[in-house]
């Protein structure tokens, strides 16, 4: 069972990966690698390596004191709180392909300006004019924080088969970025991760954790 804050990262993932589901439907040119992953629905080997992958980067799995818990045992427990029959998983694979694409994070995603400039509107307020004016800032700063990237790493395909170095650094730019909705795509996918390793009772004696907490025992 994913606790409170666990729960929060959770609805924070679905609603990253919604809107990241949506941008990876955008028709974008010709020259994009995975224009055929786009416009169709991803099987899971497309998307589950991308998954795994990113589960090794967050996860310390070369740590002496980790339990001998899997990627697989994580992508278990995923597919436990990502069942097929609560939420359409489409948007769920389609939000790691596009992530597996590190050349698109220098791309103009309408889903995810649309998604910026609906919370300026909603919460600052804001007219379009200055709306326009403040995604064209965002969209700059990201664009320099990918033009250091490539700088330092040189030019990379796909998050998947990156050295570690490169795929830890170009995680770390969505982190960074101006666009509330990366920033929440890596939060959260860090949290879910975490979640669903964390509520393995393999982890428990490491983390200090005797077991389910029982109010009556303080009785």
């Amino acid at each position: 069972m994913l606790s409170d804050s666990g729960h929060i990262s959770r609805r924070n993932f679905l609603k990253a990966i919604t809107v990241l589901g949506l941008s990876s439907c955008t028709p974008f040119l010709p020259r994009t690698r995975f224009i055929h992953l786009l416009t169709n629905d991803p099987h899971p080997d497309h998307y589950n390596p991308i998954l795994r992958s990113l589960i090794k980067l967050v996860l310390p799995f070369e740590h002496p004191r980790f339990p001998e818990i899997t990627p697989d045992t994580v992508l278990k427990n995923l597919d436990i709180h990502f069942p097929l029959t609560e939420e359409r998983q489409e948007p769920f694979q389609r939000a790691f392909v596009l992530f597996n694409d590190i050349q698109l994070f220098n791309e103009r995603l309408p889903a995810i300006i649309d998604e910026e400039a609906k919370l300026f509107r909603e919460f600052e307020g804001f007219e379009n004019n200055e709306i326009n004016s403040r995604i064209d800032e965002f969209v700059h700063h990201d664009k320099l924080l990918f033009n250091d990237f490539e700088k330092k790493h040189g030019y990379f395909e796909s998050f998947m088969s990156a050295p570690k170095e490169v795929q830890s650094d170009y995680f770390y730019l969505w982190s960074q970025s101006s666009f509330n909705i990366r920033r929440m795509f890596f939060n959260s996918a860090k949290g879910v991760i975490n979640a669903c390793t964390y509520c393995q009772e393999d982890m428990w004696e490491v983390m200090g954790y005797d077991g389910h907490f029982d109010p009556q025992e303080n009785q």
